[in-house]
Formats: structure tokens, C-alpha cells, sequence
């Protein structure tokens, strides 16, 4: 899994002392919307493959956007939430591999979780609280009814 065992980690810049962010040293968005629609529209032609796209408000997780960014040389879309004053990177990419049950560590200081479903593999890394990471990984892992 590319989250675990490559350094994804490499692309997220550690937090200044008045700063808590899991954030790539560049720009965090590329299309900046909490319309899922719009984001979902976005990707289309950035990236070979279709995935969910959905703003969990409600639940305290604000989407703000997207971006594509590449890792081990392989397009990955990644996804922007906000949650108080906390952001969560979640990296989607396609897989030829069977669903897998969530896996999650920290290192450097930042907490992941990955999991594949639908033959698709996402990557929730955040310098959050690991029970936040969790609460994010369960509402994208959900059945969308």
C-alpha cells in the first residue's frame, strides 16, 4: 500500500508551533469548492478514474476541495477536509486489488489510515487525533444510500 509502506509523508510538511496542518508544502486545494459535484466535475479530466466525492458538514468534516498530486510516479487525486482547525489529506487512487479492511499507524507525527474498496485504495493521513482520522475513514468508507 503506497500510504504504508512508501513516503507519502515526504509530501506533507511539518506543522509550524502555531499551526496544526497535514498539508503539502505548496498549494492545499487546486479547485476549491464544498460542492461535491463541482470537485467530482473537476477531476473528471485530471484523473483516469471515477471515485466518491461527498461534504460531511454535518458531521464536522468540511470539504474544501481537491488537488492531484503524483506519488511513487502514479497520478493520485486527494481530497481536502477541514475539521475545527484541522486538515485532512485523504489520497484516492486505483488498485487492482481486493477490498481490504482499514489499516491504520502514525509516523512523523501524522496519523493514516488506508483502506481499498471498489477497486480503489485511499489514504487518510492528518496531524490530527487518530479517532478524528478514524471518524473521517468511517464516514468515507460508508455506504452511500
Amino acid at each position: 500500500m503506497v500510504c504504508c509502506n512508501t513516503p507519502i509523508y515526504m509530501n506533507l510538511r511539518p506543522p509550524r508551533s502555531s499551526e496544526r496542518f497535514s498539508l503539502p508544502p505548496r498549494q492545499i486545494t487546486t479547485v476549491n469548492s464544498s460542492d461535491p459535484q463541482t470537485v467530482r466535475a473537476w477531476f473528471e479530466d485530471k484523473v483516469k478514474f471515477a471515485f466518491p466525492v461527498r461534504d460531511f458538514a454535518n458531521n464536522h468534516f468540511v470539504l474544501l476541495g481537491g488537488r492531484v498530486d503524483i506519488v511513487q510516479g502514479r497520478m493520485v487525486a486527494a481530497l481536502v477536509y477541514r475539521s475545527r482547525e484541522q486538515f485532512f489529506n485523504v489520497f484516492i487512487w486505483r488498485t487492482r486489488e481486493s477490498d481490504s479492511s482499514p489499516r491504520a499507524g502514525s509516523r512523523q507525527g501524522y496519523q493514516w489510515i488506508d483502506w481499498r474498496k471498489d477497486k480503489l485504495e485511499f489514504c487518510t493521513v492528518s496531524d490530527a487525533a487518530a479517532v478524528e482520522v478514524g471518524q473521517l475513514q468511517q464516514l468515507l468508507a460508508e455506504e452511500r444510500h
